[in-house]
């Protein structure tokens, strides 16, 4: 119990130093994009637009997922006094909401990203062409209604995000066992609905990633061995 104890305290104090430092990294970096825009009145670019959204998803996490997580460590209350307190299923809800949203939107996001830099790297004739302001919105717009929509969609099978102690943070997937007479069906339609997002993302990101690390590993080598060939000459 001493162990457990004392593990809870060092990973609440963990998660704490991370939410904070993610906090500060996150407003700081808002804090520059505001300037270029407004003090220099310079037009953020569709690359700096991606990457504002994505301070945005790790502003969230830090604020509401891993600074939620370090307080329950660090506090040690026993999760039913936590459930049964009013404030603190409210929180939780939030919580819950924020890191599906959080996550859901990081992933979908750097998928973009990710697509961008293929276009850039492989096809840079027609990256203008593909890669475009208003297309690169629009998959941004999508990508947040999506998670949004992940993100309450417990609430329309009246299943609350409810605390777990394992993980120190809340959760609907244990819970959502608990419908009456709609448990299975409830579990599959969001299992459908959320894993087409997650896995195309990784599949995208990973080949993505592939595809330019052997083409840029091909390119270094063929001019290695040019260089060898002068040297030799």
């Amino acid at each position: 119990m001493v162990f457990n104890d004392t593990f809870d305290k060092v990973t609440g104090v963990i998660m704490a130093i991370v939410s904070l430092c993610a906090l500060i990294g996150t407003v700081r970096a808002m804090v520059l994009f505001c300037r270029l825009k407004f003090r220099h009145r310079k037009r953020l670019s569709h690359v700096s637009f991606l990457f504002v959204n994505l301070i945005a998803t790790d502003f969230i996490s830090g604020l509401f997922n891993t600074s939620f997580m370090s307080i329950n460590l660090l506090h040690n209350t026993p999760a039913p006094t936590l459930v049964n307190n009013t404030v603190f299923r409210a929180f939780c809800d939030v919580n819950g909401v924020s890191d599906i949203l959080s996550t859901q939107a990081s992933v979908l996001i750097n998928a973009i990203v990710s697509y961008g830099r293929y276009i850039a790297v492989c096809k840079s004739l027609r990256y203008n062409t593909i890669v475009t302001t208003k297309k690169i919105y629009i998959a941004v717009g999508i990508s947040w209604l999506y998670s949004v929509y992940l993100a309450i969609l417990p609430f329309m099978w009246k299943v609350r995000y409810h605390y777990f102690e394992s993980i120190a943070n809340c959760s609907w997937y244990n819970n959502i066992f608990n419908v009456k007479g709609k448990s299975l069906q409830a579990f599959l339609f969001l299992a459908i609905i959320s894993l087409p997002s997650l896995v195309p993302a990784s599949v995208v990101m990973i080949c993505c990633s592939i595809i330019i690390y052997t083409l840029v590993a091909g390119m270094t080598q063929r001019s290695f061995s040019v260089a060898l060939l002068t040297l030799n000459a």
